[in-house]
């Protein structure tokens, strides 16, 4: 027998063993799958600890299943920095190829075989909500890619223009005066017949130089500005952003500038600013408010809005989507202000019009405690996320 076949025979076995082996561990995760379905949450933790085990091993399905647990807090204690660490391990494997490293959780829970065949609707319900988490990561790295992507292109333009000056100063050349003499002249005017010549206007002083208005107007204009903005204004909205950020009749506040860009996400004057007010928010922050900017364009400030917190509770559920409501509900209540502040509160004050006139629903949230707009919203949140969970209360 040749060497090439005496090798081959001791090569098979390892590839058989392999292939043994990779089908073991697909066994196990569709054992965890199915533990981490049924109504026992006592299995979770089990299933957990075959999840990390089968991820520390390299399989792809079982890293992503465990960026989820760690996530959600689903058979271990929520960990944002582990989770971080698992996905970027799953991003470095498949290329940050968002789509197939969650392409285990994004099965559509109508196809689950087994649980249409056994009428089980847990199992239903937990598959929809890793659907629904799986899909609003991806759609997360979307957007993260898109916000990182236009910012290194308004760097590279502002570089570009920079190099053009210098290079322009080298040579000696004006490009202020360039472009004015590319600038065509206006066309010439036809002289005025005399019937529509009009005596020449009095000549007035030139008037001062402008000064900073006072607070008070300030504070006015910035009321006005909202208003508009909240009826549609998209001037009105960058305006009002603007004003944020340079603090004008109100305190400096670089995310309230950013969320207002987000009303007109896709001009050129919204990036600009956009791009001036956002260097002290995270780029998890940033997504949050384009978010919550989306959501408020979606649903607006409503004309008569509610004065009680039951009516409020009822449109804020009405208002979220069929996704929204399943990752919403899928959160822990202690997660609540850390994950949807500035997703949900922020939309949800100006929606209802506690940020302006709203003293009702204000004052039946807060009782006898004062509390501000953005307060006062993050407990409609907290309010309706209970309504979700009634009449059984179960969190993960």
């Amino acid at each position: 027998m040749s060497r090439k076949w005496i090798s081959l025979l001791f090569f098979v076995p390892a590839i058989l063993c392999m292939a043994n082996l990779a089908h073991a561990g697909d066994a196990e995760i569709r054992q965890a799958v199915g533990m981490l379905s049924d109504k026992d949450v006592t299995n979770d933790a089990q299933a957990a600890q075959i999840m990390l085990r089968e991820a520390e091993a390299g399989a792809l399905d079982a890293q992503a299943y465990t960026v989820f647990l760690y996530d959600t807090g689903i058979g271990v204690p929520r960990d944002r920095a582990a989770a971080a660490r698992w996905e970027a391990r799953l991003g470095a494997a498949v290329g940050n190829d968002w789509d197939k490293a969650y392409a285990a959780l994004q099965v559509d829970p109508g196809d689950v075989e087994d649980a249409v065949k056994a009428g089980t609707k847990t199992e239903w319900a937990m598959a929809t909500f890793r659907r629904a988490w799986a899909l609003l990561r991806v759609t997360e790295h979307l957007e993260r890619l898109i916000l990182e992507n236009d910012a290194e292109i308004r760097r590279m333009t502002r570089e570009h223009n920079e190099t053009q000056r210098q290079l322009a100063a080298r040579m000696g050349i004006d490009l202020e005066r360039l472009g004015a003499a590319t600038t065509p002249p206006p066309a010439a005017k036809a002289p005025p017949s005399a019937a529509t010549t009009l005596p020449p206007a009095p000549t007035t002083p030139p008037r001062a130089a402008a000064t900073t208005p006072p607070p008070e107007v300030a504070a006015s204009t910035m009321q006005s500005l909202q208003s508009r903005a909240l009826a549609g204004d998209t001037g009105a909205a960058l305006a009002y952003a603007k004003g944020w950020h340079e603090g004008a009749g109100v305190p400096r506040n670089d995310m309230a500038c950013y969320f207002w860009t987000g009303m007109d996400p896709h001009s050129a004057k919204s990036m600009e600013l956009a791009d001036a007010c956002d260097d002290a928010l995270s780029v998890e922050q940033k997504q949050d408010l384009r978010v919550g900017a989306g959501r408020l364009l979606r649903g607006g400030a409503l004309r008569t809005p509610p004065r009680d917190p039951e009516s409020a509770v009822a449109d804020f559920n009405a208002w979220m989507t069929v996704v929204e409501r399943l990752v919403f509900s899928g959160t822990r209540r202690d997660q609540l202000r850390e994950r949807h502040y500035y997703g949900w509160a922020l939309p949800t004050m100006y929606r209802y019009g506690l940020a302006t006139d709203n003293t009702a629903l204000l004052a039946a949230l807060c009782g006898p405690q004062s509390c501000g707009g953005a307060e006062a919203a993050m407990l409609i949140v907290v309010r309706s996320w209970e309504a979700l969970h009634l009449p059984q209360s179960q969190e993960h």
